[in-house]
């Protein structure tokens, strides 16, 4: 079976905008507190992350059903042999790098270094429950999302196979949904207890709920009459013209805004990588190259970014490159974490994904396996 297609696109965007809106945080923190007033592009790109956990849900999901199909059953720790070998080594060594760097230098002052205590939380992938464990994630509080996207390849497979997988996406869905709303207005009206404003902050950063639709949108994706509603032009273009205005605008839709934009992803991943009359492709050069190192942009743009602000700041230049709205650093700091990134895929993260066996079970896994 070949690659889906439009996959690499969609990460291209997510991880691009990813980038920018915490390039603009981390301008707030080390260069000027008016670089995070420019654009709503932070809110943005923690949207972003939301799409990558729905095209996880939907990959995995539809890698599972097609083996189970196949095999009638799913080999586990095949699974979780090529999810180590893709997320792991760059996931340490990343951590090693900041641990060490912010614990020997004073490059990433004001904020605090890894601490040794904090480094169960790392390795057990509990970061996105740090509300309770209350440990310096230094520059590397984007973390969280790659904890909650080993929860889900760790858990999945089980409850897949044991259990009846629509319900219990649907479940987790309805269940993230009112949990998460349910702090959230409890933090609002007992603001006195602290328990509540801690839940809602795990909630909002483990998003299962997000993942729980992807992997719905796989298990019902070839029900003929969803497909007709879903591929239908009509729908594409509304789809994509809330995509678009969601960059441009954003939504604040109350109780289910989350849900709604992750719908709206679904529907584009499904015509992108199903609907061969889909109106709209990502199958370029580019996008498939950003998409592919994408992985690497994600968890090396926070540690390096405050690096080149620094070295910017230290030789004079960081006025020149805070013009236009700090534009010419955001593309300066793209450039570098780009070719950091394509390096880093090419002379070290291949060395790890090659190793991985080739099974009946694959449909071009390396390809198409979602990284955050």
């Amino acid at each position: 079976m070949k690659r889906l297609p439009g996959l690499n696109g969609l990460r291209a965007i997510a991880a691009s905008t990813v980038f920018i809106g915490h390039a603009y945080q981390i301008l707030g923190i080390y260069y000027s507190e008016n670089a995070t007033r420019i654009f709503h592009i932070i809110d943005l790109g923690a949207g972003m992350v939301n799409l990558f956990f729905v095209i996880s849900g939907f990959i995995i999901t539809y890698l599972l059903m097609n083996e189970y199909a196949v095999t009638g059953k799913v080999n586990k720790w095949v699974f979780f042999g090529k999810r180590v070998r893709r997320i792991l080594p760059l996931y340490f060594l990343v951590y090693g790098f900041v641990f060490i760097l912010s614990n020997t230098t004073t490059l990433y002052h004001p904020i605090n270094a890894l601490s040794t205590s904090g480094i169960p939380v790392f390795a057990l992938f509990l970061v996105n429950y740090n509300a309770y464990f209350a440990t310096s994630l230094s520059v590397l509080p984007h973390y969280w999302s790659l904890s909650v996207e080993e929860q889900f390849y760790l858990g999945w497979p089980f409850l897949f196979t044991k259990w009846k997988p629509k319900f219990i996406a649907l479940t987790v869905l309805i269940g993230a949904l009112i949990i998460r709303n349910m702090s959230a207005w409890l933090a609002h009206h007992d603001s006195g207890n602290p328990y509540w404003s801690t839940l809602n902050s795990v909630m909002v950063t483990s998003n299962f709920g997000a993942i729980a639709i992807g992997a719905l949108g796989a298990l019902y994706h070839k029900d003929s009459r969803g497909r007709f509603i879903v591929f239908h032009p009509f729908s594409q273009l509304v789809a994509w013209i809330l995509f678009a205005w969601y960059f441009i605008k954003g939504f604040n839709i109350p109780y289910i805004n989350f849900e709604i934009t992750e719908l709206i992803f679904l529907v584009l991943i499904l015509n992108l990588t199903m609907n061969p009359k889909s109106i709209l492709s990502l199958e370029n050069k580019i996008f498939n190259q950003v998409g592919t190192i994408s992985y690497g942009i994600y968890m090396y743009h926070w540690p390096i970014l405050p690096l080149l602000i620094s070295l910017l700041n230290h030789i004079g230049l960081m006025p020149l490159f805070s013009s236009f709205y700090y534009i010419p650093f955001v593309l300066f700091g793209y450039a570098v974490v780009y070719l950091i990134s394509f390096c880093s895929y090419h002379f070290f993260e291949l060395k790890f994904i090659k190793k991985q066996p080739s099974t009946k079970r694959s449909i071009n896994d390396n390809r198409v396996a979602t990284v955050s």
